[in-house]
């Protein structure tokens, strides 16, 4: 079944969130091929792009397959961040969005990210900027305010559709949450009730049923996986089954999980080389092989191991491929 998402097709209301550090383009293909409806890269700075900072500039890059693909910045002020939307036209996504919600203290203490959660007036100010200078629809992802005693999604919300944001993901916790707690979903129903462009629901869905349950309980239109995809990308042709057949599919056999590892290291190796993908891969085989027997050894070994031949024979023994 496909679904629109701003005039743009999709296959699956399931999109896979920006991660810092994940979502590379490695990570972003293996998410593809099992279904995501919508892609993000990793976000950038505003202020990398601008003062053109080559590490920044990588971060943008993506292959045709990989559409409909998304790029989030982040920034503080409204001329840099316009000068950066003009500098994303070069690579031509589908989506530019705005993060208004990152919590980590190097963004926050440069009064970007879930900073301007409390200055209202300068996030509204950004959002018009990247407006009035991108040619391609822009869109917004926000935490719900700063702490549960300044909610403040409804207001955010109101005040980007104003300026003509044309869809918002609500990541349902605060700021002073961080990534812990569980996910205060009903905020974004409140938000799906206040505007009238398409709202994206975020946090806690780590199960087809969770994305279902989101959807039932605050109407929002589209569901945004981020830690719940990693190790797991089989989580988003699980959503699509269920929410397009209502079909629990049943999960990946361990030769399944293998093969995926396996093709995800040599993505890794041919994008990023043999010393690099070595050590971007860690993190992924780690959370592939979590809470499966024998993972805190092969986690172990895997920490001492530099060749990728051995690597490769250590995966398809761990996976019985």
């Amino acid at each position: 079944m496909n679904e629109n998402f701003l005039k743009i097709s999709v296959a699956n209301r399931a999109f896979l969130a920006p991660m810092a550090g994940f979502t590379d383009q490695p990570f972003r293909r293996i998410c593809k091929k099992l279904g995501a409806g919508f892609l993000f890269g990793e976000f950038v700075s505003a202020d990398g792009l601008v003062y053109e900072s080559q590490k920044t500039f990588d971060l943008l890059n993506f292959l045709e397959e990989e559409r409909p693909f998304g790029i989030q910045i982040f920034g503080s002020d409204p001329k840099i961040m316009a000068r950066a939307a003009k500098i994303i036209h070069r690579f031509r996504p589908d989506v530019l969005d705005i993060n208004f919600g990152c919590p980590v203290k190097k963004v926050v203490k440069r009064g970007a990210g879930a900073a301007l959660l409390r200055d209202l007036n300068r996030l509204e100010d950004i959002a018009k900027a990247v407006m009035d200078a991108s040619e391609i629809p822009v869109t917004a992802k926000i935490r719900i305010g700063w702490s549960k005693d300044e909610i403040v999604a409804i207001e955010v919300a109101q005040r980007l559709e104003r300026v003509g944001i044309r869809a918002i993901t609500v990541h349902a916790r605060t700021k002073t949450m961080g990534y812990s707690g569980q996910a205060i979903w009903p905020v974004i129903g409140d938000v799906k009730k206040a505007v009238s462009i398409p709202v994206l629901g975020n946090g806690d869905i780590w199960t087809a049923s969770d994305a279902l349950k989101m959807m039932k309980e605050t109407r929002c239109d589209f569901v945004m996986v981020g830690r719940g995809a990693i190790g797991n990308p089989w989580i988003f042709r699980e959503i699509a089954a269920l929410l397009n057949n209502g079909e629990e599919i049943s999960p990946p056999t361990l030769q399944e999980r293998g093969e995926i590892c396996l093709r995800h290291f040599g993505l890794a190796l041919e994008f990023y080389g043999r010393q690099k993908g070595v050590f971007e891969m860690r993190k992924h085989l780690a959370a592939y092989t979590k809470g499966m027997p024998g993972a805190g050894r092969f986690r172990a070994k895997l920490m001492r191991l530099t060749q990728p031949e051995i690597i490769f024979h250590e995966i398809e023994s761990f996976f019985e491929i």
